[in-house]
């Protein structure tokens, strides 16, 4: 599969493969109504490893996209 660095609609589409995700979402606006973006693991059910600061809030994922292949260390032995 081609992986594309666009932003895909949350609400339209779910990843399809588990794997770290960066995600753009939006807490809750009766708390801070601010706009957050992160990297979160999708275990192909819904998002793990929600940092402890945003755990006690409602977020509402907007969009997610694949994050980019790591770039190639040239080992130097």
């Amino acid at each position: 599969m081609e992986k594309n660095s666009k932003w895909i609609l949350f609400k339209d589409q779910k990843p399809k493969e588990d794997g770290w995700y960066l995600v753009f979402f939006k807490v809750s606006p009766m708390l801070d109504d601010e706009d957050y973006m992160d990297m979160f693991f999708w275990n192909k059910t819904r998002f793990e490893d929600f940092p402890p600061y945003y755990q006690n809030k409602f977020a509402e994922y907007i969009y997610w996209t694949y994050l980019p292949e790591p770039p190639e260390i040239e080992n130097d032995k």
